[in-house]
C-alpha cells in the first residue's frame, strides 16, 4: 500500500467529531415598574355584508373589546338623507334610522364584553356636499353610481351647522336605538384625498372650523362622546403632521380634540403591507404627548393570508404599540379565511384587554425577536407577546415580580393561537419559539390558592357569590362577567378572600380562573 491509500485508509476508519455552535440564546427583560400608554381596546370594524368581518368570529373567538362603525349612505342608508327640516338648530331624531345589522352585531359585542365603540364617517350626507371640487374622477366605481354625490367633494361652508346637529343626530339616535353611547366619532375618513366610495375632501383649516362648530354643539347638549380626526394615513405624514397641528395649535378648537386617529395604509389609501414604519410612529407619539391625546390606528387591511401576511400584521401592531404608544388599534374586519393574518392579530386581540398598561419589554436583537408586554390592574393579569421574524429561536423571558406561571399561546405557518402548554419560573422562563411566529404568555400577577375539584363551570358559576363584589370569570381564556359579587364557599371549601387574589378551582376537565378585585 502506498502512502496516499494508507493516509486513505486511515481517513476513512477515523471518528471526526464536528462541533456546531450553539444556537445563541436571546434573552427578553420585562420591567413591570416602567410603564408607558394604557390600552383602550384592540378589533375591527362591524360588517354589515359589505366588509371583511364575521361578528361571530370576532366577538367569540377573538374577543374584540373595540368594534368601529360607518356612518355613511354606503352603510347606514337612512341617517337623515334628506334634510329634516332646514334649521339646523332643530332636530328630528325620528330622520335618524341605524342599521339593523350594525345594532344588533354592537349589542352582542356589549354583552360579550367589548367596550370602545367608535363612529367612523366617510361622507356627510350628499345634500350637504358640493362636488364641483375634489371629486372622485371615475363616478362609475363601486358605490357611486348606487349613491351619487358620495365619492368625494367637499362640505359646503354653509352646511357646517347641518353637519354639527346631523353629527349630534347620529350619537343621539344610536344611543336611543343600540342602548348605550359611542365611545367617539371619527369626523371624516382620510380628508386629504377623494376615493372611489364615500369621501369628502377638507383642508386642515376647514376640518379645524368644522370641529369648533361640532365641538361647541355637543358641549352644549352635555354629549360626552369623544371626537377623533383626522385619520389620515399614516404614510402621508406631512399631511397627518398638518391636520394635527393646524388643530392642537388653536386652543378653541383643540379642546374638541380627544384623540388623533391614523390609518395604517400606505399613501394610496389601500395598501396596508409595510406601511407601518417605526420612524412616522415615533413621530406621532411624540405629537401625542406634546398635546395630550390619546393615539388610535383605526384602519388596515390588505394583508396577504400568508404566513407573510401574519408576520406583516403582527410587525404592524408591535410597532403601533411600541414605537407609537397606541391605546387603541382596529382592523378593518376579520375573519378566520384571512389565516395566519387573523390568527396574528388573535395573539394580540384576545389576550391583551382594556385597561392594560404597556410596561418595558427589551430583546436585544428586534430584528429576529420582538417583543411587548402589558400589566393590567383589573385582573392583575401580566401579558407578554414575542414576534420571532427568523428561524426557531431560544428565548429567555426574565424579570422581577412576573407569575410563577404563564399560559403559552403560539400562532405560526401550522399554529392557529393554540395552547401550546405552560412556562413555569421565578425570575427566568425559557421556551423555545417557532420559525416566524407569534407567542403570547399570559399569566396572573396574583396570589393563586388551588381548592379541591369542584364543578365550577359557567352555568353553575351562579351558586359561588353574594352581593358585596365584582367577579370576573375566565373559562379556557374567555373572559365571562357576572353580576357584582363575591364567592362564597362550596363544598365545605371557604373561597372568599380579599380583593385581587385569583382563585383556581378545577372544574371538570377545563380551569377556571375568579378574578376579584
Amino acid at each position: 500500500m502506498n502512502r496516499i491509500s494508507t493516509i486513505i485508509a486511515a481517513l476513512s476508519i477515523t471518528n471526526f467529531c464536528i462541533t456546531v455552535p450553539p444556537v445563541a440564546q436571546t434573552i427578553v427583560t420585562i420591567t413591570l415598574d416602567s410603564t408607558y400608554q394604557t390600552i383602550d381596546g384592540l378589533g375591527s370594524m362591524i360588517n354589515n355584508g359589505t366588509g371583511d368581518g364575521n361578528p361571530g368570529q370576532e366577538i367569540n373567538d377573538l374577543q374584540v373589546s373595540c368594534y368601529r362603525i360607518f356612518f355613511d349612505a354606503e352603510y347606514n342608508h337612512d341617517l337623515e338623507p334628506r334634510n329634516d327640516n332646514g334649521d339646523p338648530n332643530t332636530l328630528d331624531l325620528s330622520a335618524f334610522v341605524h342599521d339593523r345589522t350594525f345594532l344588533n352585531t354592537a349589542k352582542q359585542a356589549k354583552a360579550a364584553g367589548c367596550e370602545v365603540f367608535l363612529g367612523g364617517v366617510l361622507s356627510p350626507p350628499t345634500w350637504m356636499k358640493d362636488l364641483s371640487e375634489h371629486a372622485y374622477e371615475n363616478q362609475q366605481q363601486w358605490a357611486c353610481p348606487i349613491y351619487p354625490g358620495n365619492c368625494g367633494g367637499f362640505l359646503r361652508y354653509d352646511m357646517y351647522d347641518e353637519f354639527a346637529e346631523w353629527i349630534e343626530g347620529v350619537i343621539t339616535s344610536w344611543r336611543q336605538q343600540a342602548g348605550f353611547d359611542l365611545t367617539a366619532v371619527g369626523m371624516q375618513n382620510e380628508p386629504s384625498f377623494p376615493e372611489p366610495y364615500g369621501s369628502c375632501v377638507y383642508s386642515p383649516s376647514e376640518l379645524r372650523d368644522v370641529l369648533k362648530k361640532v365641538g361647541r354643539r355637543l358641549a352644549g347638549k352635555g354629549i360626552t362622546t369623544k371626537l377623533l380626526l383626522p385619520e389620515e394615513v399614516i404614510e402621508n405624514w406631512g399631511s397627518l403632521r398638518s391636520f394635527v397641528t393646524t388643530v392642537c395649535e388653536d386652543t378653541s378648537a383643540a379642546r374638541y380634540m380627544n384623540i388623533i386617529g391614523y390609518h395604517g395604509y400606505a399613501s394610496d389609501g389601500v395598501t396596508g403591507n409595510g406601511s407601518i414604519k417605526p420612524a412616522p410612529l415615533l413621530a406621532l407619539a411624540n405629537l401625542g404627548a406634546k398635546y395630550g391625546k390619546r393615539l388610535w390606528m383605526t384602519e388596515t387591511s390588505g394583508y396577504p393570508a400568508t404566513v407573510g401576511g401574519g408576520m406583516t400584521v403582527a410587525y404592524g401592531i408591535h410597532c403601533a404599540l411600541t414605537y407609537g404608544n397606541n391605546n387603541a388599534w382596529f382592523h378593518y374586519g376579520l375573519n378566520q379565511g384571512q389565516g395566519m393574518v387573523y390568527y396574528a392579530m388573535k395573539n394580540y386581540i384576545r389576550y391583551i384587554r382594556p385597561g392594560a398598561v404597556r410596561v418595558k419589554a427589551v430583546s436585544p436583537d428586534t430584528g429576529a425577536v420582538m417583543a411587548s408586554a402589558f400589566k393590567n390592574p383589573r385582573d392583575q393579569t401580566v401579558t407578554i407577546v414575542l414576534v420571532n421574524r427568523k428561524a426557531q429561536a431560544p428565548v429567555t423571558v426574565t424579570g422581577n415580580g412576573l407569575p410563577p406561571v404563564f399560559d403559552v399561546f403560539t400562532t405560526s405557518g401550522t399554529q392557529n393561537c393554540i395552547s401550546t402548554g405552560t412556562v413555569s419560573g421565578t425570575a427566568a422562563y425559557p421556551l423555545t419559539l417557532p420559525a416566524s411566529s407569534v407567542t403570547t404568555l399570559v399569566g396572573s400577577a396574583a396570589v393563586t390558592v388551588r381548592a379541591p375539584q369542584v364543578a365550577v363551570t359557567h352555568e353553575t358559576a351562579a351558586a359561588f357569590y353574594a352581593p358585596e363584589k365584582r367577579v370576573v370569570v375566565d373559562i379556557c381564556g374567555r373572559n365571562l362577567r357576572h353580576r357584582r359579587g363575591m364567592l362564597k364557599a362550596h363544598n365545605g371549601v371557604a373561597v372568599t378572600q380579599t380583593g385581587g387574589t385569583v382563585f383556581l378551582l378545577t372544574g371538570e376537565d377545563r380551569p377556571v380562573r375568579w378574578y376579584m378585585f
